[in-house]
């Protein structure tokens, strides 16, 4: 049961993150990335299923170029 509420979770995360207030804020991160190393820090019990796993998917698939990768 872990998947639907997964799947919930990931639309509804990334719909935040699609909202034009988070767009400067994630063009940062995206150019800290496109530099260098950047971590993403958070608690979770999950490693696999967390807002950071959305969050790196997001930025990867939406600000960074030639396949760099947080």
């Amino acid at each position: 049961m872990v998947r639907p509420r997964w799947d919930e979770f990931r639309q509804r995360y990334e719909a935040e993150l699609e909202a034009a207030e988070r767009r400067p804020l994630l063009q940062e991160l995206a150019e800290k990335a496109q530099r260098g190393k950047v971590t993403l820090v958070l608690a979770a019990r999950d490693v696999q299923r967390n807002s950071a796993v959305v969050l790196k998917a997001f930025i990867e698939g939406n600000y960074l170029h030639q396949g760099r990768r947080i």
